[in-house]
């Protein structure tokens, strides 16, 4: 199963390294793409700091054993 982390670090990955490359020769779409990248990895560190994907993942894994 593929987890949110890895989600997370390949868009960001491809976003950013592609925007890196394209903002020699369009800066807005170069932008745009380094935006998504940020975005990215900040949504992943957001939410796992505050146990959202992490805990409620675990909760449903719990309630689906003891049933």
């Amino acid at each position: 199963m593929i987890s949110v982390a890895q989600i997370c670090a390949s868009i960001a990955t491809i976003c950013l390294v592609l925007g890196f490359l394209i903002v020699l020769i369009d800066w807005i779409l170069g932008g745009f793409l380094i935006g998504i990248g940020l975005v990215a990895i900040i949504f992943y560190f957001t939410w796992d700091f505050a146990g959202f994907l992490d805990n409620s993942t675990n909760k449903i894994r719990k309630w689906s054993r003891d049933e």
